[in-house]
């Protein structure tokens, strides 16, 4: 039986790769959207890269709201290094500077890199 709104377990779930790429849209999407229908409350945070059509944006972002998904994305700025440094670091602070993160009860990290910006949060 799916818990009632109260009840429902506030989530952070972060996650390096995009929601707009191809294992994001396949499976990030709609394993948060069905956990979002039957039983937590989901905030996702992504990083996203440049050079996606802006209507798939819309299309997933549409996905997401339908949902009750709320989605924090920031730009992925280059494949390792401290181009990929500097995008974790920006998406943590964004974090960091949100109020609602203080409601969070379950940070989820998807991967090593997310998982460390989960530690610091």
């Amino acid at each position: 039986m799916p818990a009632t709104h109260d009840e429902r377990p506030s989530v952070l779930y972060v996650s390096w790769d995009g929601l707009l790429d191809p294992l994001g849209r396949s499976q990030v999407v709609p394993y948060l959207t069905r956990l979002a229908r039957r039983s937590c409350s989901i905030w996702v945070a992504s990083l996203e890269k440049s050079g996606f059509d802006p209507r798939m944006r819309e299309v997933v972002e549409a996905e997401l709201a339908s949902a009750g998904v709320r989605w924090t994305h920031g730009s992925y700025l280059g494949q390792g290094g401290p181009r990929a440094a500097l995008s974790g670091a920006r998406l943590l602070v964004d974090l960091w500077r949100d109020p609602d993160l203080r409601s969070v009860s379950i940070l989820h990290g998807r991967g090593y890199p997310a998982s460390a910006i989960c530690c610091l949060l």
